[in-house]
């Protein structure tokens, strides 16, 4: 399912695919953790590119595409029956006829089934697309095969899936493997001011390997590259953004308190002013949130 190549040159990363290798090995589910552009969907395909029983699922949403381009990638390999055993067709159009009428929990059946058939490396990407209706097809397939995953978070409506992996962080990339992703990509010789352009990819991309690369490609593609294209340079992937919920409830709790003490002491301007800037803080709260909503 889709190609196995990595997407980007997998630098900074050999501790992880190590341990990647070893949980296969010893039949452990693992699951990779990290925000978009960490690289784990080049960590999964460089390892499931090494090994010859590994099965490469680019989604898991809608299931009923990813069990049918599972299935596909079965029927490739020869390795896929139909329903209590039978053969299933040399042609896959006629095969995948036959499995779209089947219901999602029969075509689940039948996947399950072929995976447990023989030893299978299930690589599931973008797992943060999965849903708690899907977990009785997820767990289905941990208990068939080897499994390695891969998320931007772990929901808790999944907790119960979570659970059968080993967790597995992607930290930000160390500064001398970030250096060594950027000039792998782009030609030193262009670059009219290389500490420049080294330090302003770096700081904005904050480890990230995408955006490193994303960056890398925002540069002329032929010719010297200027300094004015240098410090056009930018990327949301350094940014940090402040938390506010504490400071909010905060100011919640001082308002409601100012309001007792009003009460306790009969002091009506105090409790007006008290109330006054409640509703106001109310009004603003939800302004803030609808805005973050968008």
């Amino acid at each position: 399912m889709g190609p196995l190549a990595p997407e980007l040159p997998l630098i900074g990363r050999a501790d992880e695919r190590a341990r990647l290798l070893a949980n296969v090995a010893r039949g452990r589910h693992t699951l990779l953790v990290g925000p978009i552009g960490a690289g784990k969907t080049c960590l999964l395909r460089a390892v499931a590119a090494e090994l010859p029983e590994a099965v490469y699922v680019p989604h898991v949403q809608p299931i009923r595409l990813s069990l049918l381009g599972l299935a596909e990638t079965l029927h490739g390999r020869g390795q896929l029956a139909l329903a209590d055993g039978a053969a299933a067709p040399e042609a896959w159009a006629e095969c995948a006829r036959l499995l779209g009428r089947m219901t999602v929990r029969e075509l689940t059946a039948v996947v399950v089934a072929n995976l447990r058939a023989r030893p299978t490396v299930l690589i599931l990407d973008a797992l943060e697309a999965a849903t708690p209706t899907m977990a009785p097809i997820l767990e289905a397939c941990l208990e068939a095969a080897v499994v390695l995953g891969a998320t931007r978070d772990c929901r808790e409506g999944l907790r119960k899936l979570w659970w059968a992996f080993e967790r597995l962080d992607l930290p930000p990339l160390a500064r001398e493997d970030a250096r060594t992703l950027l000039w792998s990509t782009v030609d030193r010789a262009r670059i009219s001011d290389p500490a420049l352009f080294e330090a302003t990819v770096l700081e904005q991309a904050a480890g990230n390997p995408h955006a490193i690369v994303e960056m890398a490609r925002q540069v002329p593609a032929e010719g010297p590259v200027a300094l004015d294209a240098i410090r056009a340079l930018q990327h949301g992937a350094g940014l940090r953004y402040l938390d506010l919920t504490p400071v909010l409830l905060l100011v919640a709790a001082g308002l409601v308190a100012a309001r007792f003490d009003a009460l306790g002491h009969g002091d009506r301007d105090l409790y007006i002013l008290a109330g006054s800037m409640g509703a106001l803080f109310f009004v603003v709260r939800v302004l803030l949130t609808r805005r973050a909503g968008r």
